[in-house]
Order: C-alpha cells, then sequence, then structure tokens
C-alpha cells in the first residue's frame, strides 16, 4: 500500500509498472500489425502476379455457355451435328457478334480430362509412367474465337469428318517437351492403348499453350475435331452429351448475353442453357481464393495498423499529460520547440523500433505457412519487408506527432501552476 501510495502521489510522475505495461503492450500492437501487413503485402504481390500472368487466349469480350442435350434422343448423330451448326449460324447473326465456336470445356474455368498419349516410333511406355495430357475436342474456328495463336499448322475445318483421316492438333508444351528438335506435323500420336490396335491421329498443328489451373505451369493438350470424336457426336451420357459455346463479340459480351440466348431458343426453346458467363468472370473465379485470402487479411492488417497508431497516440498523449510541469518548467527554462518535439520523438521511436523487430521475428517464422497461397513471390521476400517496416515506422512517428505539437504550445506560466 505504501509503494501504491507513492506512485499515485500528488504531483508525481505515472507508476513505473504502468508505464512499462503501456509499452509493452504498444510494441505488441505494432508487431502484430507488422506481420499483418507483410502477410497482406506477400498476397497482394501475389495477386497482382496472377493478374499479369498470359493465359494464352484473350478473354475480353467473350461469352460463354453451356448447351446441353442430354435424353434428347433426336439429337444424336447427325441430329446433333446439324443442331450445333445451326446453333453457330444463329449465333454468328446476331448483331455484335464476330465469331462462335464450341468446346467440351474452357481452360480455367471447365473441367481437364486427362488421357495418356503415345507417339508412333516410339518405345512403349512402361506401365504408370505413360505421357499424360488434357484432352479436348473442338469445333472450326474455336481457336480463332479464343484468339490462341497457331505456331504452326493449321486449324480444324468441315472437311475433318468421321470420314476422314483422323488428324489432331497439339499444344507448344507437348511439342516442346516430345518434339524439340524435330518438326511435330505429321507425325502420329494415339490416345489409345498403342499395344491395342490403335487410332492413330495425324498432328495437323501446334497451338499456343493454355492455363488450365492459374497458378500452374500449362499441360500437355491435345485437341481433337468434334466430328471425330465418336462419343460427343453419338454419346449418351451427360458428359458428353453438352458442350461450352464460345462467343467473341464487338461490345461488352454481357450485353449480348439476352440476345444470344434468344438465338438458341430461336432454333430449340426447350435447350437447357447453364454456366453463362463471360470468360473474364470466369477467370475471376479462377483466383478468388487468392482475392479473398488478400481481402481478409488485408482487413485485418488494417485494423491492426490502426489499433498501433491509436496505440501509441493514446501512451504519448498521456505521458504529455502527465510530464506538463516538466515541459512548462523546460519551456521557462529556454527549451525551444523543436527541443519539446525531440524529446516526445524520442520517446517513441524506440517503442516503434521494438515493435518492428519484434514484428519483423514474428513474420520470418508465421509466413513460411503462406507458402501455398504464394505465386511466384518468396515468403522472405526482402522488398515487402522493407516496405512494411518503413511503412510501420512512418505511421508511428505521425501518430507521436501530434501530442508532440500539443506539448508545443504550452503556456509555461500555465504549466508552472499545473497539479
Amino acid at each position: 500500500m505504501n509503494d501504491a501510495l507513492k506512485e499515485c502521489g500528488r504531483g508525481s510522475t505515472p507508476g513505473a509498472a504502468g508505464a512499462r505495461l503501456r509499452r509493452m503492450l504498444v510494441v505488441a500492437e505494432i508487431a502484430v500489425a507488422l506481420v499483418l501487413l507483410i502477410g497482406a503485402g506477400l498476397l497482394m504481390r501475389s495477386f497482382l502476379r496472377l493478374r499479369a500472368v498470359d493465359p494464352g487466349f484473350d478473354p475480353h469480350n467473350v461469352l460463354t455457355m453451356a448447351v446441353s442435350v442430354a435424353g434428347r434422343r433426336d439429337y444424336v448423330g447427325a441430329g446433333r451435328e446439324t443442331l450445333y451448326r445451326t446453333l453457330i449460324e444463329r449465333v454468328e447473326a446476331v448483331s455484335g457478334v464476330r465469331l462462335a465456336s464450341m468446346t467440351n470445356h474452357l481452360p480455367l474455368a471447365g473441367d481437364t480430362w486427362g488421357m495418356n498419349v503415345a507417339i508412333e516410333g516410339r518405345p512403349l511406355p512402361v506401365r504408370g509412367r505413360e505421357l499424360h495430357t488434357i484432352y479436348r475436342v473442338a469445333r472450326p474456328n474455336y481457336f480463332a474465337a479464343m484468339r490462341m495463336r497457331l505456331a504452326k499448322g493449321r486449324d480444324f475445318t468441315d472437311r475433318d469428318t468421321a470420314g476422314t483421316p483422323p488428324v489432331a492438333l497439339i499444344n507448344e508444351t507437348l511439342a516442346k517437351r516430345e518434339f524439340p528438335n524435330e518438326d511435330p506435323l505429321g507425325k502420329r500420336i494415339t490416345l489409345d492403348d498403342p499395344r491395342r490396335n490403335p487410332k492413330w491421329l495425324t498432328v495437323v498443328g501446334v497451338v499456343k499453350s493454355v492455363k488450365q489451373r492459374w497458378a500452374d505451369a500449362p499441360d500437355n493438350e491435345v485437341y481433337i475435331p468434334f466430328l471425330q470424336d465418336p462419343g460427343f457426336l453419338s454419346g449418351a451420357p451427360p458428359w458428353t452429351s453438352y458442350i461450352t459455346l464460345v462467343v467473341r463479340t464487338d461490345v461488352d459480351a454481357a450485353t449480348l448475353t439476352r440476345a444470344v440466348k434468344n438465338a438458341i431458343w430461336s432454333v430449340d426453346r426447350n435447350l437447357p442453357l447453364s454456366q453463362v458467363q463471360t470468360l473474364e468472370h470466369a477467370i475471376g473465379n479462377a483466383i478468388w481464393q487468392s482475392r479473398f485470402s488478400l481481402l481478409l487479411i488485408g482487413i485485418f492488417a488494417g485494423l491492426a495498423l490502426v489499433l498501433a497508431m491509436l496505440g501509441i497516440y493514446g501512451v504519448m498523449a498521456y505521458e504529455v499529460t502527465q510530464r506538463t510541469h516538466e515541459i512548462g518548467i523546460r519551456m521557462a527554462l529556454g527549451a525551444g520547440r523543436a527541443r519539446i518535439v525531440k524529446l516526445i520523438a524520442n520517446q517513441t521511436l524506440p517503442l516503434a523500433l521494438a515493435g518492428i523487430f519484434c514484428g519483423l521475428c514474428g513474420a520470418a517464422g508465421s509466413v513460411r505457412l503462406m507458402r501455398t497461397m504464394l505465386y511466384e513471390v518468396d515468403t522472405l521476400d526482402p522488398a515487402t519487408f522493407a516496405a512494411v517496416a518503413v511503412l510501420v515506422l512512418a505511421v508511428s512517428t505521425l501518430a507521436a506527432l501530434a501530442p508532440a505539437r500539443g506539448a508545443t504550445r504550452v503556456d509555461p506560466m500555465i504549466t508552472l501552476r499545473h497539479e
């Protein structure tokens, strides 16, 4: 009780224990804010790198939707081909539409069907170590509609039917891996078991690789003409009885949604349409996890920074109030405003530096848990760590300026009588 009375006595300075506790809390606030800000900074750099990734196609002004003929016996074989051809003609007749085509799945926004591929003349692959590829079916003009560049060869045409020699296009990734020193055009590949009378496909073109998963490198990919895939032409299973329409427009694709739907329903009002979206929206969905993580951690980091700023301001304002009498004496003895500001600032800087040091140490250990959330960004990225440390130091200094400037306005005659 005697010690407590001494700490709270009239005209005394604040208790040492209370002051230490307040300063420790400020240091902790700064450290937590710095850890969260570094996490948000790393996610921001990762998100910006993701947005800058070239998907391999132009997603602007492209409308997509899935058309299903499941359960329709009249749309099997030639009937299905007639329907799809008519739909494309009707859609291309819509004002503002430049080109339309179809594929089984969109890159980034659809499923990836994996298959094994073998190359004619190569040794038979060991069981379990076959060459893997993604399988795509496409109609003519699909690559033009997606603006996927043809590196070599030709696109599919209406002459690539079930009665003509089977052909295929491969992407640049597969071409570079399997034909590094030779021209892949004219080579033959198969998606069947090469040991059991396989169907050989002649490579007639090489197309630019596209992203199938945003943060991963492009996979091997093989494209087959729609009319040369019996499953998609006549198949009854749900996974072969729908196809994705791709519409390249001259205007904002979203504004043509209703017109394109009406063009399809003018052929058959009962055709179900699903997954109606622009390609840009589909890409946004592909990176929603990165955006959500950035938003969540960014909110917490901002709140932590505000709390740290308020904590520093509160501690400094309280200490200025407690030292009003001392400040008045110093000013009465000739201390200038600059000296008083420096006096208050010297109390803030050690707190900020201690918090930054603790925060950097904590961040170095904790951000390793974010490794799977980052894309082409090191968890110990020095630029992010340095930028956040400077930001926190600047904010801490600004938070202490208001009480320091207030202290310079003290009237020495009034403070000498302050109790």
